[in-house]
């Protein structure tokens, strides 16, 4: 009886250290991010990072809305990239010639903090947060 009790204990030991192993390579190959070779072209003109801005005109901070998503608008850099992000929700957007922005964001139940971040040359960045509360028992 204890050479079973034995081999169970080393089959079960072999086997569970096998499935620890494929669970670790597959982590490896899921944060590994793929080089690519292909080029993309630039934009024609990418705002400078000592011009970068970003003011959002709507909503305004603390708001309290009855639905479940929201008009996010703003003005920032001309041409730069924006991205809202709220609980639920990520919107990526370009802002215009002008610098303004528009785009709609999901909300959940209760506060959502949305973060708009806009996006210059050279990979800088500024960024603005607010909180918007989402609630139905104001309708």
């Amino acid at each position: 009886m204890r050479k079973e009790v034995l081999i169970a204990i080393l089959l079960g030991a072999t086997l569970g250290l096998a499935i620890a192993f494929g669970v670790y390579r597959a982590n490896l190959a899921l944060r590994s991010t793929p080089t690519t070779t292909q080029a993309t072209p630039a934009p024609a003109s990418l705002p400078s990072s000592s011009t970068l801005t970003i003011t959002i005109t709507q909503p305004e901070d603390e708001a309290l809305v009855d639905t479940d998503s929201i008009t996010v608008e703003g003005k920032t850099t001309p041409l730069a990239t924006v991205v809202i992000t709220s609980p639920v929700d990520e919107v990526v957007t370009v802002a215009d010639n002008s610098g303004a922005f528009r785009a709609e964001a999901k909300l959940e139940p209760g506060a959502n903090a949305l973060l708009v971040t806009s996006f210059g040359e050279n990979n800088t960045s500024v960024e603005k947060e607010l909180t918007v509360t989402y609630s139905t028992e104001f309708k």
